[in-house]
């Protein structure tokens, strides 16, 4: 395939003054391409379930007013009879906490009385205590957090060589396509100089016949080539139709304008694929797998789980809090 293309680009591609560059197809491609914008959205979550991963300041406010009514009933031993006090109190409750690296937690608690109809009422009237604790048992200085977060680093170093990887792929996949259609173009133009030439043979072989200079079965051989090669122009459009149809549908907004733009002034739309992509040796050793972008992704997933694995682990453990206040 490549040394077809090498042949017609060194034969036809410098010759031609207007052409449609492989640059200009794959920047459209690539910003359309739903097989990499699908990848760049998993490394995009990826990335944002480590930045949860790695909060590890996060803040809860919590704020509880409450009012409460009681009423007491006192009976009097002197002549029996009974009297009901009704007491009504209001509260409020606040609680700020804190949580900090390696498995800490600070807390800010008030408590305060905003109203309380009876005075002879005994109680704490506001209150306001500050306590720091720490896990001994779960997340022991942070060592469950800790795996979290290595988990959700590999996990987002892997989706992000996934993502070059895939580049890469739908980089090929399009050089492909439009080296593909360079190809046809070349011959679409052999077979439409073919079939000018049998053509040329076939009125060639009518004059000949007419003065009995050749046999009946010589211009029947001469019609037979210019079917033959009217054919095969056809069915070559055809087929070259079909990838400018892929190539305008993978190849973006832009590049369709473009390709328009230029088929429409130039009544052609010639493709350059350059020499230095046709010959770039490829090369591939027993140590390519180890160093490919997918063998490094995989090994990252598979690190990635087995964090996780052990963070969730860690999940069954009881608390076990020591704090001062």
């Amino acid at each position: 395939m490549f040394l077809a293309i090498a042949l017609f680009v060194s034969l036809y591609g410098h010759s031609r003054a207007y052409s449609l560059q492989v640059s200009d197809f794959l920047k459209d491609y690539i910003a359309n391409n739903e097989v990499i914008l699908s990848q760049k959205a998993q490394s995009q979550l990826a990335e944002s379930q480590l930045k949860i991963a790695s909060d590890l300041w996060e803040t809860k406010f919590q704020l509880q007013p409450s009012s409460i009514q009681s009423d007491q009933k006192y009976t009097l031993q002197s002549n029996g009879s009974s009297t009901t006090f009704s007491n009504t109190r209001s509260t409020l409750t606040g609680k700020i906490s804190q949580k900090l690296p390696k498995g800490f937690d600070i807390t800010l608690e008030g408590y305060k009385v905003l109203s309380d109809n009876n005075s002879s009422f005994e109680g704490t009237e506001k209150e306001l205590q500050a306590t720091l604790t720490m896990d001994l048992w779960q997340n022991a200085f942070g060592i469950q957090e800790d795996r979290w977060i290595r988990s959700a680093e590999k996990a987002s170093l892997a989706e992000k060589i996934k993502l070059k990887n895939v580049i890469i792929e739908q980089c090929h996949k399009g050089i492909d396509l439009f080296a593909t259609l360079a190809t046809y173009q070349e011959l679409d133009l052999l077979a439409e100089q073919k079939f000018e030439s049998s053509k040329v043979s076939l009125d060639i072989a009518k004059k000949s016949f007419s003065q009995r200079l050749i046999r009946n079965i010589d211009l029947l051989s001469a019609e037979a080539d210019f079917l033959n090669s009217q054919t095969e122009v056809r069915n070559q459009k055809t087929k070259t139709k079909y990838y400018i149809d892929q190539l305008m549908i993978e190849g973006g907004f832009e590049f369709q304008k473009n390709f328009l733009n230029f088929s429409e002034e130039k009544k052609s739309s010639q493709l350059s694929f350059p020499n230095d992509l046709i010959n770039t040796p490829k090369t591939f050793s027993s140590d390519s797998w180890k160093n490919s972008p997918l063998s490094q992704a995989s090994h990252l997933i598979h690190e990635s789980a087995q964090l996780s694995q052990q963070a969730a682990r860690y999940s069954y453990r009881s608390k076990i809090l020591a704090g001062v206040s």
